[in-house]
């Protein structure tokens, strides 16, 4: 298996990581090394790999530390990705609640409690209509664009 990592392919040391210890740290930082040195084009699709390789162990594989902090610096398409599609999207969920919130709180200044709860609550297909909804009322500040707010904010049955 050794002579897969030393190979210099990053094909072959992808398939290494399915052997006995292929999963060892300076074997995977072997391969995201091989594949920073690959260009950008390829990067995506052995990062995919990558991920398809350590899935396929079965078993649960964490990086080595700086591991994770050289596969950040690569160009990444994060949302086609399967290593980092499902942080990503977690990720995104959560920064639109946040930006959320943050908009509540200043339609509904006085309403804190009520607007964190309202955000907590509400499914991921509420939250963008509650963007919606403050970001037409920040900028119209009519009677029709604050109710279409609080509608926004109750959760549908």
């Amino acid at each position: 298996m050794s002579r897969l990592f030393e190979s210099g392919n990053p094909s072959d040391m992808l398939i290494g990581l399915l052997g006995k210890d292929g999963t060892r740290a300076e074997n995977l930082i072997r391969v995201v090394t091989t594949i920073a040195r690959q260009k950008p084009e390829q990067q995506d699709r052995l990062l995919s790999m990558l991920g398809r390789m350590i899935a396929l162990r079965g078993e649960s594989v964490s990086l080595p530390p700086g591991v994770y902090e050289m596969i950040e610096t690569l160009n990444i398409d994060y949302e086609r990705n399967p290593i980092f599609r499902r942080p990503f999207e977690m990720g995104e969920r959560a920064e639109r609640r946040r930006s959320a919130l943050n908009l509540l709180n200043i339609a509904r200044p006085d309403a804190g409690a009520e607007n964190e709860s309202a955000v907590a609550t509400l499914p991921d297909e509420g939250i963008d209509r509650v963007v919606a909804a403050a970001t037409h009322y920040l900028t119209q500040r009519t009677a029709e664009a604050r109710q279409r707010l609080e509608d926004a904010i109750v959760p549908e049955p």
